[in-house]
């Protein structure tokens, strides 16, 4: 079986490790015995837990035969960059859940793929770690659960693991809660975890497979993306001389042909109450190039 994605994210991994559990008793077995922990059954599972100390991933309390219960906090890791202290985090986040009485004991574990456990200087403060590649071990040949582990490998070896830069990462936040708020039309491709200094393209989703709107930001580029159009641009401005609008520009993107509106430049390295402004004006020139990509949809349909 062939299986094809865009990528595969860290949510993917925390989903398919919470099914792992509660599914596959030979992979819970051995999550204990690495925790050095007696068997336990299963009691609750849940995912993204928050409090004001951070978020764990996966969070699983398991009961003992006498009836304590001891929580596993999880942190699943791909490629994206370790947040500061974020083991000292989920050692206090641990002890917090205990002191409220919500279990008995509890324990720390990083799932991540091995070239992240080698080499990433934060993985190493985590006194439990279970790399992807010894998940492998518990899932079928040629399942769609191997094929999903072994991307998210493949992920950590054709990326880099960026430093974190806080003031970029707040923004992010900052940003997808003004686009879920004021243009709700639009819907961004979301990474929620911490960002590098590099992380200054937002992306937003169409529902025709091979499309997608990128606000470039360094570029000051707005551009509805349309995959492997690149040579056919002539016909395609013939195809849409009706719907492009006078500010719209057709250009190349690579392989792929772009609607472009040129929009304002911004720096994500700033508070985000800063350019708020411009960024509307960029949201609404994405919102734009949306409904351009709608009619373009309908034009192709009514064609078949």
């Amino acid at each position: 079986m062939k299986f094809i994605a865009d990528s595969v994210r860290e949510r993917d991994m925390d989903f398919l490790i919470m099914r792992l559990l509660a599914d596959n008793y030979d992979f819970l077995s051995f999550v204990l015995e690495k925790l050095k922990l007696p068997q336990m059954q299963l009691e609750s599972i849940q995912h993204s837990f928050r409090s004001e100390d951070g978020e764990s991933d996966v969070t699983a309390i398991l009961k003992k035969q006498n009836g304590a219960l001891h929580a596993i906090l999880i942190e699943d890791k791909i490629d994206a960059p370790a947040m500061p202290d974020q083991c000292k985090r989920y050692e206090q986040r641990g002890f917090k859940g205990k002191n409220n009485g919500l279990y008995d004991d509890f324990s720390v574990l990083l799932m991540a793929p091995q070239a992240y456990l080698s080499t990433n200087a934060e993985a190493q403060k985590y006194p439990n770690r279970i790399s992807y590649e010894e998940i492998l071990h518990f899932v079928f040949e040629d399942s769609f659960d191997k094929w999903v582990i072994e991307e998210a490998i493949r992920s950590k070896e054709s990326g880099y693991i960026p430093v974190e830069d806080q003031i970029i990462t707040r923004f992010w936040q900052d940003y997808y809660a003004f686009v879920e708020k004021e243009y709700p039309i639009l819907t961004p491709y979301r990474y929620d975890g911490p960002r590098g200094s590099a992380a200054n393209w937002a992306t937003f989703r169409i529902r025709r497979k091979g499309m997608k709107i990128q606000y470039k930001s360094d570029r000051g580029f707005m551009d509805l993306e349309i995959a492997s159009y690149a040579e056919r641009m002539r016909d395609f401005c013939m195809d849409n001389v009706d719907i492009l609008e006078s500010d719209m520009i057709v250009a190349k993107a690579g392989k792929s042909l772009a609607v472009r509106i040129i929009v304002p430049k911004i720096i994500f390295r700033q508070p985000f109450e800063q350019c708020e402004a411009d960024m509307r004006k960029c949201l609404d020139a994405a919102t734009r190039l949306q409904k351009i990509a709608d009619m373009i949809i309908v034009q192709e349909v009514s064609k078949q």
